[in-house]
Protein backbone atom coordinates (compact mmCIF):
# COMPACT_ATOMS: atom_id res chain seq x y z
CA UNK A 1 0.00 0.00 0.00
CA UNK A 2 2.78 2.57 0.91
CA UNK A 3 4.42 2.05 -2.20
CA UNK A 4 1.36 2.30 -4.34
CA UNK A 5 0.71 5.60 -2.77
CA UNK A 6 4.66 6.64 -3.06
CA UNK A 7 3.62 6.05 -7.16
CA UNK A 8 0.50 7.94 -6.80
CA UNK A 9 2.23 10.99 -5.61
CA UNK A 10 4.72 10.61 -7.79
CA UNK A 11 2.93 10.29 -10.87
CA UNK A 12 1.11 13.30 -9.57
CA UNK A 13 4.51 15.25 -9.74
CA UNK A 14 4.84 14.42 -13.04
CA UNK A 15 1.53 15.27 -14.28
CA UNK A 16 1.78 18.80 -12.68
CA UNK A 17 5.00 19.42 -14.18
CA UNK A 18 4.08 18.45 -17.45
CA UNK A 19 0.72 20.50 -17.62
CA UNK A 20 3.46 23.53 -16.41
CA UNK A 21 5.71 22.81 -19.43
CA UNK A 22 2.81 22.50 -21.93
CA UNK A 23 1.24 25.67 -20.88
CA UNK A 24 4.55 27.68 -21.18
CA UNK A 25 5.38 25.68 -24.76
CA UNK A 26 9.15 26.30 -24.10
CA UNK A 27 12.20 25.12 -22.12
CA UNK A 28 11.00 21.08 -22.49
CA UNK A 29 14.39 20.04 -21.35
CA UNK A 30 14.74 22.51 -18.16
CA UNK A 31 10.78 20.65 -17.64
CA UNK A 32 11.90 17.34 -17.63
CA UNK A 33 15.09 17.92 -15.10
CA UNK A 34 12.62 19.82 -12.75
CA UNK A 35 10.54 17.14 -13.44
CA UNK A 36 13.19 14.33 -12.29
CA UNK A 37 14.50 16.76 -9.50
CA UNK A 38 11.01 16.77 -7.79
CA UNK A 39 10.04 12.36 -8.51
CA UNK A 40 13.03 12.07 -6.40
CA UNK A 41 12.70 14.48 -3.89
CA UNK A 42 9.08 13.44 -2.97
CA UNK A 43 10.80 10.32 -2.90
CA UNK A 44 13.15 11.56 -0.22
CA UNK A 45 10.23 13.58 1.78
CA UNK A 46 8.21 10.63 1.98
CA UNK A 47 10.92 9.06 2.88
CA UNK A 48 12.13 11.10 5.76
CA UNK A 49 8.08 11.72 6.91
CA UNK A 50 8.37 7.85 7.60
CA UNK A 51 11.84 8.08 9.52
CA UNK A 52 13.41 5.89 6.54
CA UNK A 53 16.91 6.60 6.25
CA UNK A 54 18.09 3.94 3.85
CA UNK A 55 15.36 5.07 1.61
CA UNK A 56 15.97 8.87 2.01
CA UNK A 57 20.05 8.28 1.26
CA UNK A 58 19.00 5.76 -1.76
CA UNK A 59 16.14 8.49 -3.51
CA UNK A 60 18.94 11.38 -2.72
CA UNK A 61 21.68 9.70 -4.80
CA UNK A 62 19.13 10.04 -7.65
CA UNK A 63 19.45 13.42 -7.94
CA UNK A 64 22.49 14.66 -10.09
CA UNK A 65 25.07 17.58 -9.84
CA UNK A 66 23.67 19.01 -6.01
CA UNK A 67 25.77 19.32 -3.09
CA UNK A 68 22.57 19.33 -0.61
CA UNK A 69 21.72 15.55 -2.46
CA UNK A 70 24.87 14.40 -2.44
CA UNK A 71 25.07 15.54 1.54
CA UNK A 72 21.86 13.82 2.07
CA UNK A 73 23.10 10.77 0.12
CA UNK A 74 26.00 10.04 2.72
CA UNK A 75 24.08 11.38 5.63
CA UNK A 76 24.89 9.45 8.94
CA UNK A 77 21.50 9.57 10.79
CA UNK A 78 18.18 11.04 10.18
CA UNK A 79 19.07 14.57 11.88
CA UNK A 80 21.90 15.16 9.46
CA UNK A 81 19.82 14.05 6.28
CA UNK A 82 16.90 16.26 7.59
CA UNK A 83 19.29 19.36 7.50
CA UNK A 84 20.15 18.82 4.18
CA UNK A 85 16.71 18.22 3.19
CA UNK A 86 16.30 22.02 4.36
CA UNK A 87 18.94 22.65 2.15
CA UNK A 88 17.73 21.07 -0.98
CA UNK A 89 13.87 22.14 -0.02
CA UNK A 90 15.05 25.79 -1.39
CA UNK A 91 15.44 24.66 -4.77
CA UNK A 92 12.50 22.03 -4.54
CA UNK A 93 10.18 25.47 -3.21
CA UNK A 94 11.71 27.24 -6.06
CA UNK A 95 11.10 24.49 -8.79
CA UNK A 96 7.46 24.22 -7.64
CA UNK A 97 6.31 27.76 -7.08
CA UNK A 98 3.18 27.84 -9.18
CA UNK A 99 2.53 24.52 -10.31
CA UNK A 100 -0.61 23.17 -10.33
CA UNK A 101 -1.26 19.61 -7.69
CA UNK A 102 2.00 20.49 -5.70
CA UNK A 103 1.77 22.36 -2.69
CA UNK A 104 4.12 24.30 -0.40
CA UNK A 105 4.42 23.40 3.21
CA UNK A 106 5.57 25.16 6.62
CA UNK A 107 6.76 23.90 9.61
CA UNK A 108 7.42 26.54 12.37
CA UNK A 109 8.81 23.98 14.94
CA UNK A 110 12.10 23.58 12.78
CA UNK A 111 14.90 25.15 14.31
CA UNK A 112 16.49 28.01 12.55
CA UNK A 113 13.09 29.73 12.00
CA UNK A 114 11.03 26.83 10.80
CA UNK A 115 11.32 24.12 7.98
CA UNK A 116 9.83 24.69 4.45
CA UNK A 117 9.17 21.61 1.99
CA UNK A 118 6.99 20.78 -1.07
CA UNK A 119 4.54 17.54 -1.40
CA UNK A 120 2.04 16.11 -4.18
CA UNK A 121 -0.76 15.68 -1.58
CA UNK A 122 -2.69 18.33 0.38
CA UNK A 123 -2.59 16.49 3.61
CA UNK A 124 0.69 17.63 5.52
CA UNK A 125 3.45 14.91 5.79
CA UNK A 126 6.06 16.71 7.93
CA UNK A 127 9.70 15.02 6.59
CA UNK A 128 11.22 16.72 9.57
CA UNK A 129 10.00 15.33 12.37
CA UNK A 130 8.85 12.39 10.98
CA UNK A 131 6.36 9.97 12.89
CA UNK A 132 6.72 11.57 16.06
CA UNK A 133 5.17 15.24 14.55
CA UNK A 134 4.04 14.03 11.28
CA UNK A 135 1.14 16.28 10.47
CA UNK A 136 3.05 19.61 12.27
CA UNK A 137 2.78 22.35 9.45
CA UNK A 138 0.45 24.24 7.45
CA UNK A 139 0.17 24.12 3.38
CA UNK A 140 -1.22 25.65 0.69
CA UNK A 141 -1.04 25.13 -3.03
CA UNK A 142 2.03 26.13 -4.57
CA UNK A 143 0.50 27.97 -7.61
CA UNK A 144 -1.12 31.00 -6.15
CA UNK A 145 -4.70 31.60 -7.26
CA UNK A 146 -5.46 33.57 -9.93
CA UNK A 147 -6.16 37.16 -8.33
CA UNK A 148 -10.42 38.39 -8.50
CA UNK A 149 -10.51 40.85 -10.60
CA UNK A 150 -11.95 44.14 -8.91
CA UNK A 151 -15.37 44.77 -8.90
CA UNK A 152 -16.29 47.32 -11.34
CA UNK A 153 -16.72 50.88 -10.04
CA UNK A 154 -19.81 52.48 -11.07
CA UNK A 155 -20.04 55.90 -11.38
CA UNK A 156 -22.81 57.94 -9.71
Amino acid sequence: MKLLKSHIVLAAIAAAISASAHQAGSGASHEAADMEFLRNYESIRVALAADDLAAAKSAAGAIKEDQNAEALAGAGSLPSARESFKQLSKRAVKVATDHDGLFLAHCPMVKGGGGDWVQASPKVGNPYFGKSMLTCGSIRPAKAPAAEKPAEHKHH
